[in-house]
């Protein structure tokens, strides 16, 4: 048994009270840092808040290798074990035909770590970039009514922007915004759907919509607007004004 916790929209989950958890039943704490490289929260750093953590490498992160990720920790045993696993579960010492456990082949190119490598000196930098965008849309989106923007917890000391993402009212009908908006040439996509009503989790579990009532409000109403590093702050400006529009219609 473990807990998992994920990070989501650009800063770390408030650790502590897992950790307390954790520790009075003796569970591992597994943490999904896919999307926060950087961030930190009352100081520690993502990827160092739980006993295993994960980071993705896709395109659209802080800094990529193409495809692909990194597990970090501080247990010599879970290194171990997670080095066996990813390389076809071959242990160390075992010859070239023989498996010590029921493995995969998920080893990093050296190609794509180097592409990796070449970027993680310039982290801060990029992390920079989509933080200044993060403030444009901020002070842009201020005064535009029916929607809500993202809110930093107190707990977070630094962020680490991976997506802009805001909560449209629920008088809103999010695909008609959505299509308007794809109509005025601003493309943006729904973020996140719940995970108790994907087909997989209902089938097996017997997930039925009404379970989760605060994660489902949010997931209908939330859109992912344009975000890269580099967007230009005219870029930032129409896809504001552009949104605005659209809501006014509504």
């Amino acid at each position: 048994r473990a807990i998992l916790f994920v990070n989501l929209f650009h800063q770390p989950v408030h650790v502590t009270p897992l950790r307390q958890i954790a520790d009075k039943h003796q569970l591992t704490l597994i943490e999904d840092a896919c999307e926060t490289l950087g961030a930190e929260t009352s100081g520690q750093r993502s990827g160092a808040l739980g006993d295993i953590a994960a980071f993705g490498f896709y395109p659209n992160k802080q800094i990529t290798t193409g495809e692909g990720g990194m597990i970090v920790t501080n247990s010599d045993e879970f290194a171990t074990i997670c080095r066996c696993l990813r390389n076809q579960g071959r242990a160390s010492g075992d010859s070239w035909l023989s498996h010590s456990r029921i493995g995969y082949n998920y080893r990093l190119s050296e190609m794509s770590a180097a592409l990796g490598l070449s970027q993680l000196s310039r982290v801060n930098h990029f992390i920079s970039l989509r933080e200044d965008i993060a403030k444009k849309y901020a002070e842009y989106l201020k005064n535009i009514d029916g929607i809500s923007l993202p809110r930093i917890s107190k707990h977070t000391t630094r962020t680490s922007w991976f997506a802009y993402t805001i909560q449209l009212n629920e008088h809103l009908k999010r695909p008609i915004v959505m299509a308007q908006l794809a109509e005025l040439g601003v493309p943006t996509r729904d973020y996140f759907n719940c995970i108790h009503l994907q087909k997989p989790y209902q089938s097996k579990y017997g997930f039925v919509e009404g379970e989760f009532p605060n994660a489902e409000k949010f997931s209908r109403q939330n859109i992912a607007l344009p975000f890269y590093p580099g967007m230009k702050e005219a870029d930032i400006e129409y896809v504001c004004r552009m949104l605005k529009k659209v809501i006014q219609l509504s």
